[in-house]
């Protein structure tokens, strides 16, 4: 439903979905600070304010790559390829967190691979042709490894921190970067 309302809001609503990304981000970034501000406070560190700006950084990021791609793509064909962030996720962990899976997960992997391919491509082999953009396949795959990427340096940063000072950093530098 939200893919829905985003691709609405990008294609109705607001010309730049360079903009609309900022918005996003910008009011959730609000919220995050807002919350962690009122359930702890913060605790002044620079380590923290530089790791809560990666982190606040990355997301903006993300989502100008989300919301510019959900404005040139069909959302039926751009959403299923977020998925990718469950594999950039598992591989990004296997290599620097030294994070291992049973043969499970690594089947669920391969799995969740060939179902975003199906489901985004319907016949794989001639739907690439039918995109409307390449660009939104690009912008997808950007936005889940740039979320998967900050998803596994926010795991690394946050052993032994203040976690809601961590958060209110990113939500602070978040709102700024937006």
């Amino acid at each position: 439903v939200i893919v829905l309302i985003d691709k609405f809001v990008v294609d109705s609503e607001i010309n730049s979905s360079l903009g609309t990304g900022g918005l996003h981000a910008l009011f959730n970034c609000l919220a995050v600070a807002a919350i962690s501000l009122y359930l702890r406070g913060f605790t002044f560190s620079l380590y923290l304010l530089a790791a809560g700006a990666l982190l606040g950084g990355l997301y903006v990021l993300a989502n100008l790559f989300w919301f510019s791609g959900v404005g040139s793509e069909d959302v039926s064909r751009f959403a299923p390829v977020l998925s990718f962030d469950a594999v950039f996720i598992a591989i990004l962990s296997f290599i620097f967190l030294q994070e291992t899976f049973s043969a499970a997960v690594y089947g669920g992997i391969v799995l969740t691979v060939l179902g975003c391919i199906l489901i985004s491509l319907e016949d794989p082999l001639r739907s690439l042709s039918k995109m409307k953009s390449k660009w939104g396949l690009v912008a997808a795959l950007s936005s889940a490894f740039v979320y998967s990427v900050r998803e596994v340096i926010f795991k690394y940063i946050s052993s032994g921190v203040e976690i809601w000072s961590l958060l209110f950093y990113f939500g602070t530098t978040g709102m700024a970067f937006s």
